[in-house]
């Protein structure tokens, strides 16, 4: 399980369960939401509203280029970026949550969206 926080600007914060997939269970006031999403070409337009990004384990939902194997690596890494308080998903243009096998392919992709520090949380893996 991973917790995603939300604050609602009056100093009150919010815990958002997320599990996956992540769309299906983000709440709102007792609600189920779509989470709101992020592309990368449209961080620099808010970059002076963007907190700490978050990198945490998900089960995979894309199939990179057909030839992933789904079973035999199941977990993959993804990033949410709060912006004004709230988490958006690092999409695709396709709209898709963004994946990464590799952690430092991830932070590699990190930096050069320009993010030095962001907090890691694994809470699928068994090691």
């Amino acid at each position: 399980m991973t917790f995603l926080y939300d604050s609602f600007g009056n100093g009150v914060s919010r815990i958002l369960y997320a599990a996956t997939p992540l769309r299906k269970v983000l709440l709102s006031r007792g609600r189920q939401m779509e989470p709101k999403t992020i592309l990368t070409t449209d961080i620099d337009a808010h970059r002076h509203a963007i907190g700490k990004p978050l990198v945490y384990r998900v089960h995979r939902s894309v199939r990179g280029g057909n030839l992933a194997d789904m079973q035999g690596k199941p977990l993959a890494w993804a990033v949410a970026i709060p912006i004004d308080g709230a988490m958006h998903l690092l999409v695709s243009v396709r709209k898709n949550r963004r994946e990464w096998q590799d952690l430092n392919r991830l932070a590699r992709e990190m930096r050069q969206l320009g993010f030095i520090e962001y907090e890691i949380r694994d809470n699928l893996s068994s090691s």
